[in-house]
């Protein structure tokens, strides 16, 4: 079957670059019949609350801070030995709209902690639900773009999330 996918999928997007190429994946699932759609989970972290997934299929974990001062703070005191990064940075007062093209806020969003519960919680969510259909290990991708602030700020960090976080439950 020329639609079938081989192995069940987590596709991650990160900011309005992988937005649009997770929709994008979803639409093209969407021309196979319906007993042979991929199993793909599909998981979208903004940092723009604007900026909203075309399908309820795309679950979206958005990065926002409503403190940012008090949000690094919390970040050095739990993180004291990986934060060389935040030296001497300049941030806004808080992150709903976006990260601005600025990649070290970008960062600062997956560092959070109450950001960071949801997205493994959805990570989490995600891998249950394959699991209900298949035993096969599934695959995670993770797309973004690094042309910006939100993508380009968190996508090594939220590699090693997800390998901290699904530790040999998927292939990466």
């Amino acid at each position: 079957n020329k639609y079938k996918m081989t192995r069940p999928t987590i596709l991650i997007g990160i900011g309005s670059g992988g937005l649009r190429s997770i929709e994008a994946a979803w639409k093209l699932s969407l021309e196979a019949p319906a007993d042979s759609r991929p199993l793909i989970e599909y998981i979208y972290l903004e940092t723009d609350k604007s900026n909203q997934p075309a399908s309820p299929k795309i679950v979206m974990s958005p990065l926002t801070i409503d403190d940012i001062k008090a949000s690094k703070q919390a970040v050095e005191q739990d993180y004291s030995c990986t934060t060389s990064w935040l030296n001497g940075q300049v941030f806004p007062d808080n992150v709903f709209s976006g990260a601005g093209g600025s990649p070290i806020v970008g960062r600062m969003t997956i560092w959070d902690k109450a950001n960071r519960q949801k997205f493994v919680t959805n990570l989490q969510a995600a891998l249950q639900n394959l699991r209900r259909t298949s035993l096969e290990t599934p695959l995670v991708y993770v797309v973004c773009s690094f042309g910006g602030g939100t993508g380009s700020g968190i996508f090594l960090d939220m590699a090693y999330l997800i390998r901290e976080t699904l530790s040999n439950q998927v292939e990466l």
